[in-house]
């Protein structure tokens, strides 16, 4: 199984950070602990937590004041107690701002560390190479961010992609059989329907010439071509329909379809909806439903549930991700608002930043 990038990212940190916090421990166990030295090593173990929480909860998008404050905790342990922690805190900035938004982070720590240099004593020339050392390996740490969070778009949009892509692959194919049942429904009808009528014909007329046993069986002969051309509409009649549609097999194509997020299915036991319409029209919301997570949400998981609720069948898609709830309603939202009016029902959408978002459509029974 591949390692997601934003999972090296915290095991890489939690393992900088520990080595940091063994190394002072040492040195401070040799030398003696001051009153100044615990209010530090507290600092320190607080900066391992705080960074796996920005690292998954920042990456998400949900409470970016949280998200800031943290990251200026962070940024003040690496220029008040150690320096090395700065490495940590440029990968950080990378991953969870915008990258001009970074840069100005970036620029900003290491201003306020440079004239915390400047103001040590010591060899003016041995400060700047140090200090030039310190921006390059902060530079090569937020380098690592970069690519990691552009991985991590770039595996979101393929997931993406990949799902639309095995969505209009099924309407195609869906379509593709529709097309061949009416092209042979209409060989059937126009080609032996053709022949068998003429057939008729030509018995009716055969009945009428013949007299005794033979005019019998003339009868029965047209008769049954009567039969098996009436019996040949009703097949043509029947290939002109749209097969049954079955929703509960095209949602568990759908959850078992995409490895992230993950999707969880719940179908009430029992619960079948005859009408292709509404069927279709409950496909499509929950399409809708998951590509929103997949595009917008930054979810890790999505829960899909078919119910029935009153004189109707409800379907709710809700995820785990952020919300964008200042977003207008899009094309999507809006044609699935208009499929459950012209049904009869209704759309629901809850949106939040902290809770994701849930998409319900209920449908009323067909009449």
């Amino acid at each position: 199984m591949w390692l997601r990038a934003e999972r090296v990212i915290i095991l890489a940190g939690l393992l900088v950070w520990a080595a940091i916090c063994l190394d002072i421990s040492v040195t401070l166990s040799a030398r003696g602990v001051t009153a100044t030295d615990v209010l530090g090593l507290a600092a320190l173990a607080s900066f391992g937590p705080a960074f796996a929480w920005v690292i998954v909860r920042g990456l998400d998008g949900s409470r970016p004041r949280v998200v800031l404050l943290l990251v200026g905790w962070l940024a003040l342990c690496g220029m008040l107690i150690e320096s090395d922690l700065a490495y940590i805190v440029a990968m950080v900035l990378a991953c969870v701002f915008a990258w001009r938004v970074a840069v100005v982070w970036l620029i900003a720590i290491n201003v306020l560390s440079m004239v915390q240099i400047v103001a040590t004593p010591g060899d003016p020339v041995v400060l700047g190479a140090a200090l030039f050392s310190h921006v390059s390996w902060q530079v090569l740490a937020f380098a690592v961010g970069v690519v990691a969070t552009t991985e991590r778009q770039r595996r979101a949009e393929l997931t993406l992609y990949a799902y639309r892509l095995r969505s209009a692959h099924d309407q195609l194919a869906e379509r593709a059989r529709e097309g061949e049942r009416l092209e042979l429904a209409r060989e059937l009808h126009d080609a032996i329907g053709h022949h068998l009528a003429a057939l008729n014909v030509q018995l009716e007329l055969t009945r009428q010439l013949c007299t005794g046993d033979a005019r019998s069986a003339a009868t029965r002969a047209h008769e049954t071509g009567t039969r098996l051309l009436h019996e040949l509409r009703e097949v043509v009649g029947a290939w002109r329909e749209s097969p049954p549609f079955d929703l509960a097999d095209e949602l568990m194509r759908i959850a078992d379809g995409i490895a992230t997020p993950k999707v969880h299915l719940a179908i009430e036991a029992g619960l079948a909806i005859a009408d292709t319409a509404r069927a279709k029209a409950l496909l499509r919301c929950a399409q809708e439903g998951v590509s929103n997570a997949l595009r917008h949400a930054d979810a890790d998981e999505v829960w899909i549930q078919l119910v029935r609720d009153g004189s109707g069948v409800c379907l709710a898609v809700r995820d785990d991700g952020r919300g964008h709830a200042n977003e207008a309603a899009g094309r999507g939202l809006r044609g699935l608002r208009e499929r459950a009016e012209a049904l009869g029902g209704r759309l629901r959408v809850e949106d939040s930043i902290d809770r994701g978002v849930c998409l319900e459509m209920w449908l009323p029974d067909a009449r």
